[in-house]
């Protein structure tokens, strides 16, 4: 494809939904323009034109559906869920305030959906309350997120007694409990645009926008921002993902370190200072400082960033603190540091947890192909059968995986899972029994690598409640 044709294509994408591409998303680029183009049954450069001159909300979403990213699940980084449970509804319950949450880049609504049970565990029968609002422009996912049926993987999180209470099964998967479905309302929104009425002034106490402005342009993300800030109340609060913070943005806005994480609160506007904001406190100096690196890196040329061999412990650093995006851009481009299987598996871990679900699998091919890390390649390549819905497919790789290395817990764990979702109990009981010796002493490091976030405790909290629900005391 002709590369200004590419180039104002990128432009055009990123001026009406905020994206930033990267140099490495040309073939998704020239993937999406070939499928819209075909779509409108018009020539590429035309198809262009078109949309720089006219487009619409309708191919907005369209094209959200093909280039956005919407990989999530329940209860994602608990500690905000605290912060949210024992900081922000006691003060709206002491004023007799209906809570009002929004979830914005809700993608296929694990998040929206673990904000209602939170809810309705935490607000007292009788007390005010309103729907959760939740907006996304990626139809794929709004469809998702109004059907309310998830797959084992997504519910990890949830503990067996949340799962009773709010699940039923259904087919493959979980449906959520109508009543609790009705807590929820899914709106496509694009993030991108100015919203008065989304955005009206004081009309929000907590804003989860997590993992959406790492891949906004900053211009895009600054513009929300001032949204968000003009919409939440003063103390509101804004939670962002682990990789983000609003360092140069932050000027409504003051740090709330807490639970072993942190939020951003909405200052009174008497309070706001009148020069720009940096987010505020070690954030601040943080991003600073990451700025420094990402501006370093960028500066080596491509050729060297293939050659030099990525820092595997700085990446597993980050990959423990599910910053997955900045763990890629660590990793470098593929090249001379993939000779090394050690490295192609950490890369294989990573697009995985990004939901670049055929990417991992072919990373994990090539690993099989050269027998390397062969137990880690399996045992990716069913995370990424589960992704796909296929379980049958996902239990044979972590069978194969548990051949390699009969100790690899966190294999056991999802095998486990995978039978219980099957019906399988005995074998589920069996897996259980066998992973939580082995992950209370797994190694920090393989956790980083494969534990999609969770700490190690995390994940022996997960496999005890899996025993309790199988009838293992």
């Amino acid at each position: 494809m002709v590369q200004p044709e590419l180039a104002a294509f990128r432009s055009a994408v990123s001026a009406r939904l905020g994206l930033r591409f990267g140099d490495d998303k040309g073939a998704l680029l020239e993937e999406a323009l070939r499928a819209r183009a075909r779509a409108a049954g018009r020539r590429p450069a035309d198809y262009v034109e078109a949309l720089q001159r006219n487009g619409s909300p309708s191919e907005d979403a369209a094209l959200a559906g093909l280039l956005a990213v919407t990989e999530t699940c329940f209860f994602r980084e608990p500690a905000h869920f605290a912060i949210l449970a024992d900081e922000v509804l006691p003060r709206l319950r002491a004023s007799g305030t209906a809570p009002r949450l929004l979830s914005a880049a809700c993608a296929s609504g694990e998040e929206a959906y673990s904000l209602a049970i939170l809810l309705k565990e935490r607000l007292p029968e009788g007390a005010p309350r309103l729907p959760v609002r939740a907006v996304d422009l990626h139809p794929g996912a709004l469809r998702a997120a109004r059907r309310g049926v998830y797959p084992e993987w997504s519910l990890r999180g949830v503990d067996a007694g949340l799962r009773a209470k709010y699940f039923v099964p259904e087919g493959k998967g979980f449906a959520l409990r109508a009543d609790l479905a009705a807590l929820v309302r899914f709106e496509s929104r694009n993030l991108a645009r100015e919203d008065p009425e989304l955005w009206a002034p004081r009309s929000l106490d907590a804003v989860f926008c997590r993992n959406l402005l790492m891949y906004f342009e900053p211009a895009a993300a600054a513009a929300l921002v001032a949204q968000i800030a003009r919409a939440l109340a003063p103390g509101g609060r804004l939670f962002l993902g682990q990789a983000e913070n609003l360092h140069g943005m932050g000027r409504a806005f003051r740090t709330v370190p807490s639970h072993g994480a942190f939020c951003y609160e909405r200052l009174p506007d008497s309070a706001i200072p009148s020069g720009p904001g940096e987010g505020g406190g070690w954030v601040g100096a943080i991003a600073d400082s990451a700025g420094r690196v990402r501006a370093l890196s960028r500066s080596r040329r491509p050729a060297e960033r293939a050659r030099a061999a990525p820092d595997l412990a700085a990446v597993r650093d980050l990959m423990a603190r599910e910053r997955y995006t900045e763990a890629l851009e660590a990793l470098g481009g593929p090249g001379g540091g993939e000779r090394r299987g050690e490295a192609l598996l950490t890369r294989a871990a990573v697009l995985a947890q990004l939901g670049r679900v055929d990417e991992a699998r072919i990373a994990c091919a090539r690993l099989l192909k050269r027998r390397e890390c062969r137990a880690g390649a399996h045992y990716i390549a069913a995370l990424c059968h589960e992704h796909a819905d296929q379980p049958e497919l996902a239990r044979e790789q972590n069978q194969a995986a548990l051949r390699q290395d009969p100790d690899f817990a966190p294999a056991l764990l999802h095998l486990g899972m995978l039978a219980r979702r099957l019906g399988d109990l005995a074998a589920a009981r069996e897996c259980f029994t066998r992973a939580l010796p082995l992950l209370e002493r797994e190694d920090p490091g393989r956790i980083a690598l494969y534990g999609g976030g969770f700490t190690r405790e995390g994940l022996v909290k997960v496999c005890r409640g899996a025993l309790d629900e199988t009838g293992v005391a």
